[in-house]
């Protein structure tokens, strides 16, 4: 054999193999594309307001809680959060909302109340599945100072619940003159939920005037 023909072969070998490659990698593209494209619908479909509810909020550019050297846990409050959904479901309607608050002895008393039945049902889920998460350790928006410090202080909280015509009651109260600040603080951040729905969860929430922390 000569070097030309040698070197043809060769040429023709590479070439061979190039090709395959090229083939492989536009065959595995569209897989790759659409594993990407799952990916990131389900994280959005998921999270609802990726800005709002995460331990690090990308929206604002924060890194990990804030809350004393808690991790996430189980109800850590990552954005593929399912406890969320309901809250995220509420603000989205929350033109058919409205809601009252009253300060009481300790705290406050409010009542949310729907004009849709299955509207009702969801408000209801949602304020007992807030309630079990601040019971249970979990955490949300702790980018936002008012709910991580909320959340520092869950011990000190009282909740009552119960289901009024078309909404639900609740009385939130503490012991502590710190938290009870904290309580009537939260209730007028929810009543922006309320009036205003995602324009408002990415706003953070400063803690009350005069606000000290306590038991640091």
């Amino acid at each position: 054999m000569s070097k030309l023909e040698g070197n043809s072969l060769l040429g023709t070998y590479y070439r061979g193999v190039f090709l395959g490659l090229a083939v492989g990698l536009l065959a595995l593209t569209p897989a790759l594309v659409a594993q990407a494209s799952v990916t990131e619908d389900s994280s959005t479909r998921n999270s609802g307001c990726p800005h709002c509810w995460g331990e690090g909020c990308r929206h604002h550019g924060r890194g990990p809680a804030r809350g004393r050297g808690r991790g996430p846990g189980a109800m850590g409050g990552g954005p593929n959060q399912p406890v969320m959904e309901n809250a995220h479901f509420l603000i989205d309607n929350h033109q058919h909302l409205q809601r009252t608050v009253e300060e009481v002895p300790g705290g406050v008393r409010t009542r949310t109340i729907a004009d849709d039945p299955a509207l009702i049902d969801r408000l209801r889920e949602h304020v007992l599945e807030m309630a079990d998460l601040l019971a249970g350790g979990g955490r949300i928006r702790n980018w936002d100072p008012l709910f991580s410090e909320i959340f520092d202080h869950r011990d000190a909280i009282k909740i009552e619940i119960r289901d009024i015509a078309n909404g639900v009651e609740v009385i939130e109260t503490s012991e502590q003159e710190q938290v009870v600040a904290l309580i009537r603080a939260h209730a007028r951040k929810v009543e922006e939920f309320v009036a205003r729905g995602r324009a408002a969860c990415h706003e953070e929430t400063p803690l009350p005037p005069g606000y000290s922390d306590i038991g640091r």
